[in-house]
């Protein structure tokens, strides 16, 4: 979404609604009783991006997601091509918050073949 907003130059004020358009099923249910709700008990609308993601994020991450990459990081080994590989690493790095880089290449190399 951020690449989008970027690339289309959308304002701030209309970043909310337009992502919201993009979500379905579960957020989308979440979203409109999310929604409801903000009327019906006073609460404040999510207005801005960073709210709505954050919201998101706590509501469908669970709450342990850093924890469960560190454990699948651990396990991880290469077993077919390096780029499958790099990829499956990719992946679980960016679930990982604070990682040090030290830390990443030493996770990537312990699970490399020899």
């Amino acid at each position: 979404m951020v690449q989008y907003f970027s690339v289309a130059k959308i304002w701030l004020a209309k970043q909310v609604n337009i992502a919201v358009m993009y979500l379905t099923t579960d957020a989308k249910l979440w979203w409109r009783t999310r929604s409801k709700e903000d009327l019906n008990a006073g609460r404040p609308k999510v207005e801005t991006w960073e709210t709505l993601k954050r919201e998101l994020k706590e509501q469908f991450l669970p709450n342990n997601t850093s924890w469960i990459a560190r454990e699948d990081l651990k396990k991880l080994r290469q077993d077919g091509s390096v780029r499958d590989y790099v990829k499956k690493f990719s992946s679980l790095i960016l679930d990982i918050d604070n990682i040090s880089e030290e830390d990443r290449m030493f996770n990537f190399l312990s699970g490399l073949q020899s």
